[in-house]
């Protein structure tokens, strides 16, 4: 993985609706943080052979590729526009998105993955995607989610630029010194301020060994790059507090950790990271432990 937070972001599209939104939000953070932009489309192997019917197949693929590419270099000139450096992958692969995405994104060292997921009231069928829930799963970089809506029948993300001015981090006993080095360089980035934030679930009653040592780590990275940090501990249930947490403190974006699996069979992410990632309006950066 590319070193430097947002240093050069992959952003695979999937050509609906959210894409050209997602693409200016994409843009306005390349040109706050200076990042490389890859645009990335993955056909879906099981809609075209569904869709195909076992006819003609190579044709349909070829069809996709090219409308596929047409999109991608109007959004790449978009970018370009805009000041960003930005290019097209390559391939139009076909597969399954997420394990692609998530094999391409080593590929290119991407340094994080951008994708916008729909939530309630937007897709009612499928909550959070399956091709999002898929790379969170298997992805060896930081997945950057902002989460969609409508506003008088269109569609807009929220987005918070500078995104790290006040940094929410979640963690629990699986938390790695890497993810707490990824927060303190994003934080860095916009001159902002981690609050740390560990909550305590019934019926555990102090912090496990894993969160003090977490907790100290932090202090001394805190102390020696300057970056304020500050640490809260509650009791009860993680969704709600951290909710109620990012609302009070009004912070700009949150980072919580998600473990990586390597196989593909069972896409149900954590409770907690599952039902915030549907309601919380605030950018998440989803870190792999």
């Amino acid at each position: 993985m590319e070193k430097g937070v947002l240093r050069h972001l992959l952003l695979p599209l999937d050509l609906s609706d959210v894409a050209e939104p997602l693409v200016k939000v994409v843009g306005e953070i390349a040109k706050q943080y200076g990042s490389r932009v890859t645009l990335l489309h993955v056909i879906e192997e099981s809609i075209v052979f569904h869709v195909a019917g076992g006819y003609d197949v190579t044709g349909l693929i070829k069809t996709l590729e090219e409308r596929a590419r047409r999109k991608l270099e109007e959004f790449n000139t978009q970018l370009s526009d805009m000041g960003v450096d930005a290019e097209v992958y390559h391939d139009i692969p076909v597969g399954s998105p997420g394990a692609v995405i998530s094999k391409i994104a080593v590929e290119i060292s991407a340094s994080e993955i951008v994708m916008a997921t729909k939530g309630i009231g937007i897709s009612r069928i499928l909550p959070v995607g399956s091709t999002f829930k898929e790379t969170v799963k298997l992805a060896h970089s930081p997945v950057l989610r902002f989460k969609v809506y409508k506003d008088e029948g269109r569609v807009k993300l929220v987005s918070n630029i500078p995104l790290f001015k006040r940094l929410l981090l979640c963690v629990d006993r699986n938390v790695s010194k890497d993810m707490i080095n990824y927060a303190f360089s994003a934080a860095s980035r916009d001159d902002g301020k981690i609050i740390l934030l560990h909550v305590i679930e019934p019926p555990q009653t102090e912090p496990e060994y894993e969160i003090r040592n977490a907790i100290k780590y932090g202090e001394k990275l805190s102390k020696d790059s300057g970056v304020d940090m500050e640490v809260i501990m509650a009791r009860g249930s993680a969704e709600k507090l951290i909710r109620e947490v990012s609302e009070q403190m009004d912070v700009s974006s949150l980072i919580m950790g998600r473990t990586v699996e390597k196989k593909i069979s069972e896409l149900i992410l954590g409770s907690t990271l599952d039902r915030l990632i549907i309601v919380s309006p605030k950018p998440i950066v989803i870190y792999p432990l």
